[in-house]
């Protein structure tokens, strides 16, 4: 008599557990594939990527005239801490804060018609505040753009001018900033690749807006 009720009881448990079980598995692989099961999910992304900074026009004071400074290219590198909310399937939108640094050494002072090489560097260090779009648009793979605003910590050095060195010219100030970005993303479990471009700008006391065109290799993970 147990025998009897026990096996299909049995078959029923297991049943029920390779219902469960196959019920865990899609959702799971629609989390990780499409990301359409969670309605919010954390997001820690890091890049790195090569910036090109805008010429940027002096008013004078320690040079003669109003100059024109040029940069080699240089680097940028970004944290960004933020959270991925779900509007419908395959859209979510992303606030995120960031933390990054920009890097451009000088190249040449350019005035009345003249260009003669430069020593010294600029050093950035932007702190914004973001907001994506991400749309998956085939399976696995995103298109995202959006946009931010926050402060960029801006270090100025010269050290020399034309070859001939000179007693060091430091500056240092907090401007305002904004950034635009978008970019392509493909993600693989819980993890994301990215291929994008960002331009950031910042406004100097008393001098014209100096943007900065980044192109930009990223990694992120969510969880």
């Amino acid at each position: 008599m147990t025998n009897r009720y026990l096996k299909p009881a049995i078959k029923f448990l297991i049943g029920i557990s390779a219902g469960i079980a196959m019920g865990a598995t899609s959702l799971l692989a629609d989390e990780f594939i499409y990301g359409n099961t969670k309605p919010v999910t954390a997001v820690v992304t890091t890049d790195i990527g090569l910036n090109l900074a805008d010429k940027l026009q002096l008013s004078g004071g320690a040079f003669f005239g109003s100059p024109t400074v040029s940069f080699n290219p240089g680097f940028r590198w970004d944290l960004t801490l933020g959270c991925a909310v779900k509007i419908v399937n395959h859209l979510t939108i992303q606030p995120e804060f960031e933390f990054g640094v920009i890097y451009n050494a000088l190249d040449t002072i350019a005035a009345d018609g003249v260009s003669v090489p430069a020593g010294g560097d600029l050093f950035q260090v932007p702190l914004m505040a973001n907001v994506l779009i991400n749309w998956e648009f085939c399976r696995n793979w995103f298109v995202y753009g959006g946009a931010g605003a926050g402060y960029d910590y801006v270090i100025w050095n010269t050290t020399s001018i034309d070859g001939v060195d000179i007693d060091p010219i430091h500056s240092e100030e907090t401007d305002a900033a904004w950034q635009g970005m978008a970019g392509v993303r493909y993600r693989f479990d819980s993890c994301a690749l990215s291929l994008g471009w960002k331009y950031l700008a910042f406004k100097p006391k008393g001098l014209k807006t100096v943007g900065n065109s980044d192109l930009i290799v990223s990694f992120g993970f969510g969880y």
